[in-house]
């Protein structure tokens, strides 16, 4: 196992679509979300939270990044364990991000790039009652694992973590989510305090590439859900 500090670059780019979204589909938004000294295990895999880094996927800055869905398609694959009705609920979870937006959800066919979607009983995601996947789209198979009791009545759940594999972090834990919300810090059950706290932004050579979010965020049209 090694270590390294890292930090993650959020990278949102969104087509222009009869759905409403006005973003330039060129454009790259990069948001800075903190860093901190991390170990890798033994398979070269980091848990932030629920969201996996792979150790292949550090680049020599120690920036991890990720790509947006080619043509908005998040491509799937089931692992030969998953039952005919996981398949159809994560098909379903997966559904439910399409209402509304560019994106859609295909089964792989031939494509390089793909969620491999996975259960686990408790061995993965550091622990029992943990789903857990890769963050936006990266090069090759990336994993996505769900607890096998969240296949039972947890489809918000399964939403989550397909929210991470398109690319979402907690927005409760950005630097300046003070400017937004107001975070009770007495109603935190003991030993969740972690899940509430701020990433600090980091400051190195990849600065530069730091795009306020921001400024996406308030070109794209607002969902009720």
């Amino acid at each position: 196992m090694r270590s390294i500090a890292i930090f993650v670059l959020l990278f949102l780019s969104v087509s222009k679509t009869n759905a409403g979204v006005a973003v330039d589909e060129n454009m790259n938004i990069a948001d800075l979300v903190g860093t901190r000294q991390v170990t890798f295990d033994e398979n070269g895999e980091f848990l932030f939270g629920d969201i996996i880094i792979n150790e292949a996927e550090v680049s020599e800055l120690g920036a991890v990044t990720f790509q947006r869905w080619t043509e908005g398609k998040i491509v799937y694959q089931f692992d030969a364990s998953l039952t005919p009705r996981q398949q159809q609920i994560f098909v379903g979870a997966c559904n439910a991000w399409t209402a509304g937006t560019p994106l859609t959800c295909v089964a792989r066919t031939t494509q390089k790039n793909f969620v491999r979607v996975r259960t686990h009983n408790g061995e993965r995601c550091g622990g029992p009652w943990i789903s857990c996947s890769a963050l936006g789209m990266q090069k090759g198979g990336q994993d996505l694992w769900i607890y096998k009791e969240h296949w039972n009545g947890y489809n918000t759940v399964i939403q989550h973590e397909i929210g991470h594999a398109i690319g979402l972090m907690h927005e409760h834990q950005r630097p300046d989510r003070d400017n937004y919300v107001l975070i009770l810090e007495d109603n935190i059950l003991p030993g969740e305090e972690s899940q509430f706290s701020k990433s600090p932004y980091a400051v190195s050579g990849a600065q530069r590439l730091r795009l306020r979010l921001d400024h996406a965020l308030s070109q794209l049209r607002v969902l009720e859900v």
